[in-house]
């Protein structure tokens, strides 16, 4: 009876330990079943890092190749800025060498206009003694006191060609329809 007893408990005791390895076999199958679908998970996860790490591998690409052509748009940018530097420089010194003709061609024109303004004076002084004495003379055909019903008017644009004045060079000089040019 001890036996039994002995075997009985023995029994109990493995039936309890079957209990608790069929228990904890149980969890186990749980715990496979949350595994695998962590796996699943963990698989589905690594899968879209490797399709996010080929799209990032895509794009470095696609950046690189956009770097080497800006590379290449900066240097031909710097060369046209370097053509167009010396363009402007070359433009400049032009612009400087027009501009020092410009002044020399105004200082010569003030030099002009003086001698101009000179001669101006002179020829009016020399009208104020020349033509009146013109002026007076009556038997002149030139003169403006004289008959002139049957002639015609003497101009610095249109001057007598019948015959020529006995002073030459006096007949550009008498009386205009204008004024004389000289003594405005």
């Amino acid at each position: 009876y001890t036996n039994l007893k002995a075997t009985r408990q023995n029994l109990a005791e493995t039936n309890a330990v079957a209990l608790r390895i069929h228990e904890d076999h149980k969890n186990t199958k749980a715990q496979l079943v949350a595994t695998q679908e962590g796996v699943k998970k963990c698989a589905s996860h690594v899968k879209q890092v490797h399709e996010g790490l080929e799209n990032t591998i895509t794009q470095l690409h696609n950046n690189i190749e956009q770097s080497q052509k800006t590379a290449a748009g900066l240097v031909q940018a710097k060369d046209v800025l370097g053509r167009t530097r010396a363009q402007v420089t070359g433009l400049n010194e032009a612009h400087e060498m027009v501009n020092a003709a410009t002044v020399s061609l105004q200082a010569r024109l003030e030099d002009t206009h003086a001698t101009v303004q000179s001669v101006k004076a002179g020829l009016k002084d020399t009208n104020s003694v020349v033509l009146p004495n013109l002026r007076m003379d009556f038997t002149r055909p030139w003169s403006t006191l004289s008959d002139t019903s049957g002639q015609r008017k003497l101009t610095a644009r249109s001057p007598l060609k019948k015959s020529p004045p006995t002073s030459p060079g006096v007949s550009g000089m008498l009386e205009s329809d204008q004024g004389d040019p000289f003594m405005s």
